[in-house]
Formats: structure tokens, C-alpha cells, sequence
């Protein structure tokens, strides 16, 4: 009984070790990593934004009705 309790603790013993070097790796791994954006990225974002904000303005300033959209001429 002994015996077999001892061998599960090495072995729940060997999990955790295994899972605490995972767990390490993982952090050596992510380290410096947290920008990796290049440096031109947050012009481009801001560009996006602004592409965006003109492109709605134009939308409002020549929205139309559908009475007022023309209609097209289908040729017979």
C-alpha cells in the first residue's frame, strides 16, 4: 500500500515539476516580446482613423434619398 502511494506522489511530483518548466519556458519565451509592433504602426493607426472619420463625412455630405438616386435605363 505504501508502495503504491509513494510511486503516484513521484509521479504527481514529476507532473508538477514538468508543468512548472512548461510554465517557465513559456515566460523566457514571451519575454521582450510585449511590442512587437513596428515603429511606423501607430501612424498607420492613426491614418486609419482619420481615412475614416473623412470617409464618413463625405457620406454624410452626399447621401442621398432614394427618390433622389437615379434610376437606371435598361436598354431593350
Amino acid at each position: 500500500m505504501l508502495d503504491s502511494q509513494h510511486i503516484l506522489l513521484e509521479q504527481r511530483h514529476k507532473e508538477l515539476i514538468h508543468e512548472r518548466e512548461m510554465q517557465t519556458l513559456a515566460q523566457t519565451a514571451m519575454e521582450g516580446h510585449e511590442n512587437d509592433s513596428p515603429f511606423y504602426a501607430d501612424a498607420l493607426a492613426t491614418l486609419g482613423r482619420q481615412l475614416i472619420t473623412w470617409g464618413e463625412q463625405l457620406e454624410e455630405r452626399y447621401a442621398m434619398t432614394c427618390t433622389e438616386c437615379p434610376t437606371p435605363k435598361l436598354s431593350a
